[in-house]
């Protein structure tokens, strides 16, 4: 008995000494640490360039934004090497395990963007969750310096417009695991969101150089080389398929041409797939449910032929968004939906035929679209604000 209580003190005290060295040699004063926030990634004849934000990690939130950013380039021939030679521009330590961001430039993207991800899914100390992005006409170096980080910081103001992007169904994040998955599947194509610079609505004297970012899209892929950009009515058809989104909103009109809001409350989406000819078959099922937010005119149009009208105006705008993306995406032979994933489930057999044409499979396939929606809501009136109860009485006369 004595001999056990002897082993077990001496593992707690190897144990408690252990964990003790661990954090002596870890410990770092606060205010001697710098997080990088955001990367970008641009290459030009074989030199990476990456750009950084850091923000000061203070104590306190005495500290205005001027002096909580700061902006470093460093070059090399590989990630590591250029991260490297951020050590001698701060005497803070460089904290990576928080980025929450890389950016990469177009021109870098078109040449594979692979490389420059093995660094960051590999290293244990930078997390997993980073949102990958792709900078739309422009270098990530150059989107960043004209960013004005005066008035937020970059991976702030990203993160604020990825939930903003989600109300209106644009885009969707993407993390380095969600890239790890798509670009390691032989059944999925890669997609990115993308970013880009907007004019600011007021400009000062001192920030006229100072744009705003804006995300509006998707950056697509073959393999893991950048071929285009969708946006506009594009990227909310692709949204309908990949992000079941639930958030967003369209525009109607009653019969006098006057506006109907209605909010998105719901969505999901399906596919039926048929192989049993040459050309592969897939129905693209969509179902949306919505509230009426907003009307513009004095009828009555919660009734039964009126709210079927617009739900049928519904119909018609999810079917001409998916129908358009799928028609972009069948031509350039990207299949980012998971149709072929899809036919693999329930043809496991019958795809190993076409494993290595499957690009050309997909630009055959012939796909149909039929979207099914529903208006729940109308919040808390029935009738327009302007409704004449009295004029539907006299027509009742």
């Amino acid at each position: 008995m004595f001999k056990k209580i002897i082993i077990l003190l001496s593992i707690t005290i190897v144990t408690i000494s252990s964990l003790t060295a661990c954090k002596i040699k870890s410990k770092t004063d606060i205010g001697m640490r710098e997080t990088v926030t955001v990367v970008g990634v641009d290459e030009v004849d074989g030199i990476i360039t990456l750009t950084i934000t850091l923000s000061l990690i203070q104590p306190t939130e005495a500290i205005s934004i001027d002096s909580k950013v700061s902006i470093y380039t460093a070059e090399g021939s590989s990630m590591f090497e250029a991260i490297q030679k951020f050590h001698p521009y701060t005497d803070r330590i460089m904290f990576w395990g928080q980025v929450n961001y890389m950016i990469i430039g177009e021109d870098t993207a078109k040449l594979g963007i692979n490389k420059y991800l093995d660094l960051f899914a590999r290293d244990h100390e930078i997390k997993q969750n980073m949102k990958i992005l792709v900078a739309q006409g422009m270098t990530a170096n150059e989107l960043i310096k004209v960013t004005d980080l005066k008035q937020s910081p970059l991976d702030d103001t990203l993160t604020s417009l990825f939930s903003d992007g989600k109300n209106i169904s644009s885009n969707n994040e993407v993390s380095t695991l969600d890239y790890l998955q798509m670009i390691s599947s032989d059944k999925s194509c890669l997609y990115l969101p993308s970013v880009k610079t907007t004019e600011k609505m007021e400009k000062k004297e001192k920030d006229e150089d100072k744009k705003l970012v804006m995300l509006d899209g998707y950056a697509i892929f073959k393999e893991d080389v950048l071929e285009g950009f969708v946006e506009g009515s594009m990227a909310k058809g692709m949204n309908w398929l990949i992000n079941d989104s639930n958030a967003g909103y369209m525009t109607l009109y009653d019969k006098e041409g006057k506006i109907v809001v209605v909010e998105l409350t719901g969505c999901k989406h399906s596919f039926e797939v048929n192989y049993d000819s040459k050309i592969p078959k897939v129905k693209i099922k969509v179902e949306c449910t919505t509230n009426i937010v907003e009307y513009h005119g004095k009828e009555d149009i919660f009734t039964h032929d009126e709210i079927g009208d617009l739900m049928e105006q519904q119909n018609e705008i999810i079917e001409n968004e998916v129908l358009e993306i799928v028609d972009y995406l069948q031509k350039v032979k990207i299949d980012v939906l998971g149709i072929n994933d899809e036919i693999y489930h329930k043809y496991p057999i019958k795809t190993k035929d076409y494993e290595d044409i499957w690009p050309d499979i997909f630009a055959e396939t012939d796909i149909s679209v039929k979207a099914e929606t529903t208006i729940d809501r109308t919040y808390n009136i029935n009738h327009p604000v302007e409704y004449d109860e009295n004029k539907d009485e006299s027509k009742e006369k």
